[in-house]
């Protein structure tokens, strides 16, 4: 098997000059789903963890037509309060902060995946954060709506995500030293997860 390795890089910002205050660099822990889920395309949902595709049609007031696909994945990065040593059979943080569930950017290059998030000075301030989680491989639904196939008065692309509650945990670290969130400060998360 080839070897899979996780990086974080979390950077505290001053809110009003965004002049980095703290920087904090640890590697994760992989779990045991990643490992097996890695094989069946990370990056795009549509190439390999794509669940099924059912479509149809629906007679209505509202909606006239639609069709709609299931895929598998969307992705988040999550928060966490809870106090513990992750290890490769977690499926889940300690205790994790749901308001902080974000939609993280990713992104691809040869062998390296990389995701990045800010949390932005207003956002999930209060708890002081220990640990952090990438969650994978969570359901969406892609459908589009249209009224009037004559007129065409509009068409409507939808994506519905499911909450990070519906996939499966993928890498897991801790936040040393913790992180106070407030108003004064915003957050840049970039984990990188890179194959060898």
């Amino acid at each position: 098997m080839k070897m899979i390795r996780g990086d974080w890089r979390i950077v505290e910002r001053d809110a009003r000059t965004l002049k980095a205050i703290a920087e904090r660099r640890m590697r994760n822990v992989l779990t045991s789903l990643a490992h097996i889920q890695f094989a069946k395309g990370l990056y795009d949902p549509r190439d390999l963890t794509q669940k099924f595709q059912p479509t149809g049609d629906r007679r209505g007031v509202d909606c006239l037509a639609y069709k709609w696909t299931i895929y598998q994945s969307y992705w988040y990065i999550v928060l966490g309060t809870g106090e513990g040593v992750p290890a490769a059979g977690d499926t889940g943080l300690f205790t994790a902060t749901a308001n902080t569930a974000r939609y993280a950017t990713k992104s691809r290059t040869d062998n390296v995946v990389k995701y990045t998030e800010r949390y932005l000075p207003e956002a999930v301030n209060g708890p002081t954060y220990t640990e952090a989680g990438i969650f994978e491989w969570v359901p969406y639904y892609e459908y589009t709506t249209w009224h009037d196939p004559e007129t065409e008065d509009y068409l409507l692309y939808h994506v519905d995500p499911r909450t990070y509650t519906y996939g499966k945990l993928m890498s897991h670290a801790l936040i040393d030293p913790p992180i106070e969130k407030t108003d004064l400060k915003l957050m840049d998360f970039e984990v990188t997860v890179t194959y060898q």
